[in-house]
């Protein structure tokens, strides 16, 4: 994800936490998140995180995430922002 946001000069923080912090752990220190993006392993917390956080929530694709394919994942979280209408950024300038 970071190679693709530098890739198009999308101007972002992009932070990973293990699976074994809490949703609750995580949101004292990242309140300020635009989107959030959960593992596939871990979807079934998705409601957990949802109540955490004030933005909006995905489930990062298996295959994107099986294949560490960050653009399309950006690209995911991306399109979740514009969902929630907390990004100009097009989709279209995420290189594949």
């Amino acid at each position: 994800m970071r190679h693709a946001a530098a890739a198009t000069q999308f101007d972002c923080v992009i932070d990973a936490y293990h699976s074994g912090g809490s949703p609750e752990e995580i949101a004292t220190n990242k309140s300020n998140a635009d989107v959030v993006l959960i593992a596939p392993q871990i979807a079934l917390y998705r409601h957990k995180f949802a109540e955490a956080f004030s933005c909006p929530i995905g489930v990062i694709d298996r295959k994107a995430y099986g294949t560490i394919d960050g653009a399309r994942v950006l690209a995911h979280a991306i399109e979740l922002m514009q969902e929630a209408g907390s990004s100009s950024i097009s989709i279209d300038s995420i290189p594949d």
